[in-house]
């Protein structure tokens, strides 16, 4: 995880990622095949709408926190450049956009994870830097009716919007 967005709807809820790789690492890995105990700190995001419950865990190599989070509007921030500066920056982003008139739309939230605000490079959304970069972007939308998945390989901000999706 790189950039997180959720957005909180009454009988569901919207989220978009942006996934932020070296440009060295391949494409994907199979878990089965990796050695966990050299695996890097994480964070898991549970999302539950039917009681409104949003779970963080973070694993340090030490200890499993469990952080819940309220039902609303946010975002989570990693970056193994310099994540203090990325969650600043990144968030400042955010809580602009969430000013705008379409905020929580589905159309603002693909804006949001192309953005470059305040400009390309490594703490933009959108990143992009020499070594590394926004990757793809995944997009769920949940409601009592439905979920939709929709996925973009390569940075968001490079084509239109032409999303796969898988619909349940």
């Amino acid at each position: 995880m790189c950039t997180v967005t959720f957005i909180a709807r009454r009988r569901g809820y919207c989220l978009g990622m942006n996934r932020d790789e070296k440009l060295t690492r391949p494409t994907a890995a199979a878990l089965d095949g990796l050695p966990l105990n050299r695996i890097n700190p994480f964070r898991l995001i549970g999302i539950y709408p039917a009681t409104s419950e949003i779970i963080e865990w973070r694993w340090n190599l030490k200890n499993l926190v469990r952080k819940n989070h309220r039902w609303k509007a946010q975002q989570w921030i990693s970056s193994g450049f310099d994540e203090p500066t990325a969650q600043r920056i990144r968030g400042r982003a955010f809580a602009i956009a969430q000013h705008q008139r379409s905020a929580g739309s589905l159309d603002w939230l693909r804006r949001l994870h192309r953005s470059h605000s305040p400009e390309t490079g490594p703490f933009s959304i959108c990143m992009h830097r020499e070594e590394a970069a926004t990757v793809c972007y995944t997009e769920v939308a949940v409601s009592a009716q439905s979920v939709v998945m929709r996925y973009h390989s390569g940075a968001p901000c490079r084509n239109t919007f032409c999303l796969s999706s898988i619909s349940h």
